[in-house]
């Protein structure tokens, strides 16, 4: 279900089904999954707004999705095919999107979310990383790191539940 520039779906906790929005209505709420997915376009076109009637974010690197097949991931939810940004490109997102965020909340999110991919993937850092110099330069994945400062990493430590020695160790692993 579209809300505003995103879509909506709930899910039982438990049964992992999806829920009607009656269900919904009579299911307790700690039972309640909301899955948001924001529509993200690598480019923007300039009839989006007249067809979708809202704004969509973009991000350039997606790109490499589509023209790529190793830069994606298929994923059959919600009865399509769903192509998925690898790793490495998900982590070259988050790096461009740290680094401009002007909201607190914001930063203190993509740096969580910066960890939390490369501390829960399958994937080695190594080979995140090998990937991730294709569209990275070194010395500005080296700056977006150092712009972290110490207290946005405890802000996150107490967030996510993680140690800021751990975390610390992870951002700067990428940043090596």
């Amino acid at each position: 279900m579209p809300i505003g520039f995103r879509y909506l779906k709930e899910f039982h906790i438990e049964t992992e089904k999806e829920l009607s929005a009656s269900e919904v209505k009579t299911t307790p709420m700690h039972f309640v999954f909301p899955l948001y997915i924001d529509p993200i376009v690598d480019v923007i076109h300039p009839k989006f707004h007249d067809v979708f009637k809202f704004n969509s974010i973009d991000e350039p690197l997606l790109e490499m999705v589509f023209e790529n097949k190793a830069n994606r991931m298929t994923d059959r939810s919600f009865g399509k095919n769903l192509w998925l940004p690898k790793p490495h490109i998900l982590l070259a997102t988050k790096l461009n999107s740290v680094i401009t965020r002007d909201k607190e909340h914001k930063r203190l999110k993509d740096i969580a979310d910066i960890f939390a991919l490369l501390w829960f993937t399958d994937v080695e850092i190594s080979e995140i990383k090998s990937n991730l110099f294709e569209f990275c330069d070194r010395r500005d994945i080296k700056r977006t790191i150092g712009s972290i400062s110490r207290q946005e990493i405890l802000a996150v430590s107490n967030i996510i539940g993680f140690g800021e020695d751990e975390i610390t160790r992870i951002l700067l692993e990428i940043a090596r």
